[in-house]
Formats: C-alpha cells, structure tokens, sequence
C-alpha cells in the first residue's frame, strides 16, 4: 500500500476512535444518570478500547510520515547526482 493510504487509514483510525472516546466520556460520567448500568459499564470499556486504537492510529501515521519523508530525502539524492 502507498504511503498515502498508511496516513489517511492512521488519520481516519485516531479521529473514530477520538469520536468514540468522548462518546464514551460523555455517556460515562456526565450523562451517567440518564443511562442504565450496562450501558455505563460498556461506555468505561469503550474509552480503554478507544484509546488503544487512538494510539494505533498515531503509529500508523507517524510510520506514513516518516517513510514519506525518507521518500523525498532519496529522491533529492537521485536528483542531486543527475
């Protein structure tokens, strides 16, 4: 897959699960009283998943990032010895 796609998936992965985790925070604490006690229990898991995927996300992009920047260190090499 191209680079590209790495920091898009890595963008679109830490912003769902940013989403969530305040949903979650949302439903968790303030909201709590509204919502029964299922529901709170699985929005306390939703913020640890969440955050997981949140970090996974910023991984996959700064691996996207760094390969780009790799990228266009070799090809100012290759241009620099034309």
């Amino acid at each position: 897959m191209d680079t590209r796609t790495w920091l898009s998936f890595g963008n679109r992965t830490m912003g769902a699960s940013g989403t969530t985790m305040l949903l979650g925070i949302a439903a968790a604490y303030p909201l709590a009283p509204h919502f029964g006690l299922a529901t709170q229990i699985v929005a306390h898991l939703a913020i640890v998943v969440a955050a997981g995927f949140f970090k996974l996300g910023y991984v996959l992009r700064l691996a996207a990032q760094h390969e780009q920047a790799n990228a266009r260190v070799t090809q100012r090499q290759a241009l620099a010895t034309v």
